[in-house]
């Protein structure tokens, strides 16, 4: 999805505190009401735990080259 919103970021002409948000709410870590929602309609929801917790410490190294790529392509 990064690459994504860095596409069309660039093929809309946004620049600037929108691209910057829009890129931060794309990369960040899947959210506790996906596992909320699972649990509500009996998915997975053991599935869902691991990727809030997989997302969330893949988040953190990644920060780095998210920041990076924020001051030089947005």
């Amino acid at each position: 999805m990064p690459i994504v919103i860095l596409g069309t970021a660039a093929a809309m002409g946004f620049t600037g505190f929108v691209a910057k948000v829009t890129f931060i709410e794309i990369v960040m870590p899947v959210a506790v009401m996906n596992y909320i929602v699972a649990k509500e309609f009996d998915f997975d929801s053991d599935l869902i735990s691991q990727s809030i917790v997989f997302s969330t410490l893949v988040f953190f190294p990644l920060l780095y080259l998210y920041d990076w790529v924020m001051q030089v392509l947005l």
